[in-house]
């Protein structure tokens, strides 16, 4: 008599284990549809694309409109470039600057690895950096040196 008893019990065991993971699943799929909040979905319509280009308002790479007179660029020594991490710092005239600083009224716009990009005065300038300059040199130099040599 025990034993059947044992035997029907270890049958509505195997049963709900094997049955029990799929009620879930249906259970979750019908009502939690209906239990779970409604997303609003996001539209980028009068938003700026973020795959183009960076622009700079009020900025053109030309020449100074006439009739206006230009001022010089201010004297702006590159020392020293930091470009490889997220937050690209140049070291200039003995100050640490990083991209939107101001100095000596130039706007920093770009730090790259061959130099730092302003703009003053409406017109974007390039300042190369000293590093960049003194390999290049080099490397023109010996590639002359190299076909005096032959």
């Amino acid at each position: 008599m025990m034993k059947p008893a044992r035997e029907k019990l270890s049958v509505i065991i195997y049963f709900t284990a094997l049955f029990f993971p799929f009620y879930l699943l249906w259970a979750q799929s019908s009502l939690g549809a209906s239990l779970r909040p409604k997303l609003k979905e996001y539209e980028a319509k009068g938003q700026k694309d973020p795959f183009k280009g960076k622009e700079i308002i009020g900025v053109k790479k030309e020449e100074a409109p006439q009739g206006e007179p230009s001022r010089p660029l201010p004297a702006l020594t590159i020392q020293g470039l930091v470009w490889g991490g997220a937050f690209p710092q140049a070291i200039i005239n003995n100050r640490v600057v990083k991209v939107g600083d101001i100095i000596e009224e130039a706007k920093i716009t770009a730090i790259s690895k061959t130099g730092v990009k302003v703009v003053f005065d409406k017109r974007e300038y390039d300042l190369s950096s000293p590093a960049s300059v003194n390999i290049s040199n080099s490397f023109k130099n010996r590639k002359k040196e190299e076909s005096d040599e032959r």
